[in-house]
C-alpha cells in the first residue's frame, strides 16, 4: 500500500514536472513573441498613417481637379449659351436681310423717279 501511493506520488511529480517544464518554455516563447507583437503594432501605426496621409492627399486633389472641371464645364456652358444666341441673332439678321432689300428696292429714296 505504501509502495503504491509511493508510486502514484512520484508519477503525479513527473506529471507536475512535466507540466513546469511546457509552462516554462510557453512563457519563454511568449516573451519572445511579445516584443514582436508590440513592433508589428506599430508597423501597422506607421503604415496606417502615412497611407492615411496619402489617401487624404488624393481626395484633396481629387477634389481640387474636380473643382477645375466645374470651372471648366461653366465656362465652356456660358460660351455655348453665347454661341447660341449668337446663332440666333445671325439667323434673324439673315433672314430680316432680304425683307429689308424687297423694302428699298420697292420704295427707292436715292433716286428721282
Amino acid at each position: 500500500m505504501l509502495e503504491q501511493r509511493l508510486l502514484l506520488k512520484c508519477q503525479f511529480q513527473k506529471q507536475i514536472d512535466e507540466l513546469r517544464l511546457k509552462y516554462a518554455e510557453l512563457h519563454k516563447e511568449c516573451e519572445r513573441r511579445l516584443p514582436l507583437k508590440w513592433v508589428f503594432q506599430n508597423q501597422i501605426k506607421i503604415l496606417g498613417n502615412r497611407y492615411g496621409i496619402e489617401l487624404n492627399n488624393i481626395e484633396v486633389e481629387f477634389q481640387r481637379a474636380s473643382e477645375r472641371c466645374d470651372a471648366q464645364y461653366k465656362i465652356v456652358n456660358a460660351h455655348k449659351i453665347l454661341a447660341d444666341a449668337m446663332s440666333v441673332r445671325s439667323k434673324l439678321e439673315f433672314f430680316s436681310a432680304p425683307q429689308m432689300l424687297q423694302g428699298i428696292l420697292q420704295y427707292p429714296d436715292c433716286c428721282n423717279c
